[in-house]
């Protein structure tokens, strides 16, 4: 699981999902972006955005380079470092 924090003190992080299909058998794998708040002392997940297989993104550097870039995205600042995903320079 990648996470990261955003100013506001949502905890906001990538969930990997595995569902079967129970007529078929057949198991599927997504990811979906996450947020975790509190309702009380009970912690509770909310879908933000379904990501899909993310297959392009095998390893969970890359994820969490993903997860990076949303979040800069989301509260306009850029990381130290700028990375390329899926490529070289």
């Amino acid at each position: 699981m990648v996470s990261f924090l955003f100013p506001n003190f949502y905890f906001v992080f990538i969930k990997f999902i595995v569902w079967t299909d129970k007529t078929t058998g057949k198991i599927y794998q997504y990811y979906r972006l996450c947020e975790s708040f509190r309702i009380g002392n009970k912690t509770r997940h909310r879908n933000i955005l379904s990501l899909g297989k993310l297959e392009e993104l095998p390893s969970e550097i890359d994820r969490k380079i993903l997860a990076d870039r949303i979040e800069h995205l989301l509260t306009n600042t850029s990381g130290l470092f700028d990375h390329e995903v899926g490529g070289s320079n």
